[in-house]
């Protein structure tokens, strides 16, 4: 009797240890996520593409409409569905190009493109709504985040008020632009350089998300707001996704920051992330994949404003016109 309560009494005080060593590192985890000086990934997640389900039960399996641009754009590298501006998405060009963004009509045709005085173009790759100096949710940011050789010291976000082309039409340039330099935390003594062309900023809490673009993962950065606009900001890394071999090139999320969209040059991942959750816990439950039809270098997607259609277009390559190619619920 007494060996049999004596062992039960050890298993018993060793079943609560275990416990409580597991607390511990539990607590050091949530305690280390909240010190932005520490370098613990909050998630590492390896996905197989083909293995995630395709929805088809949310999302239309359907073939996409498909609006050729004219004039043609050659290096389609980012897409913005504009809220001010009915029907029309604004669109950039990636190296090379100048310090312009374009509007184009949904169905197809260019009305306008606008010069942005006094900013740099080096390597445009995505574009996304964010908040203004008075919290104002309708100001354009522009990321000149590429980097294909991987040698940049620093990265930049520029943004400025979206124009109302119905107000003016005539008008063709912008002014204002405030920018942003960002910096990729240091490894191994050095500061990191990575190749991104994504990235959105949440709508909700007002913090920038970008993803690089990479032949092995996904790594993901942040900064958390509000943004400081004007000067210097070190980007945190705090997670990897792993698609096997996808390079991401292109992300968005909706206007009302439920709904996340991150491309590969041969996937669409979604996540609907819940109103309690912030975009890190969005981001660690399992992604759907969404119906995509190849493009000849598809790098861009975005979604419609108000609805559940997104839109992808495509560089121009191997004599395919680019075309919005609109993907319908």
């Amino acid at each position: 009797m007494f060996r049999t309560s004596y062992s039960s009494f050890l298993i018993l005080g060793f079943y609560l240890l275990s416990i409580g060593l597991v607390s511990c590192k539990q607590n050091a985890k949530n305690d280390a996520s909240q010190n932005p000086d520490d370098d613990t990934l909050l998630f590492d997640l390896n996905y197989n593409s083909l293995q995630l389900e395709l929805d088809i039960t949310h999302f239309s399996p359907d073939i996409p409409s498909s609006i050729e641009l004219t004039p043609i754009l050659e290096e389609s590298s980012g897409i913005l569905a504009s809220r001010i501006n009915p029907n029309m998405y604004w669109l950039h060009e990636d190296s090379g190009s100048e310090s312009e963004i374009y509007l184009y009509h949904e169905n197809g045709q260019r009305k306008q493109h606008y010069r942005i005085q006094g900013i740099e173009a080096r390597d445009y790759e995505d574009i996304s709504y964010g908040f203004g100096p008075q919290n104002l949710n309708n100001y354009i940011y522009l990321g000149d985040i590429g980097d294909n050789s991987q040698s940049r010291p620093n990265i930049v976000i520029y943004r400025f008020p979206e124009p109302n082309y119905n107000l003016d039409s005539n008008l063709n340039e912008i002014n204002h632009a405030e920018k942003l330099t960002l910096t990729y935390p240091i490894k191994g003594g050095e500061v990191q350089s990575e190749n991104a062309e994504a990235f959105f900023i949440d709508p909700i809490s007002g913090d920038l998300f970008l993803f690089s673009k990479s032949t092995t993962l996904c790594q993901v950065f942040t900064v958390a707001a509000p943004l400081p606009f004007g000067k210097n900001a070190g980007l945190k890394h705090i997670g990897d996704l792993n698609f096997r071999y996808q390079k991401i090139t292109g992300a968005d999320i909706s206007a009302d920051g439920l709904h996340i969209l991150i491309k590969s040059y041969d996937y669409v991942y979604y996540w609907k992330r819940e109103r309690n959750q912030t975009i890190v816990d969005a981001l660690q439950t399992i992604p759907v994949r969404l119906t995509y039809q190849a493009e000849p270098q598809g790098e861009a997607i975005t979604w419609k404003p108000n609805t559940m259609s997104y839109v992808t277009v495509s560089e121009f390559k191997s004599g395919v016109t680019p075309a919005f190619r609109v993907y319908n619920p």
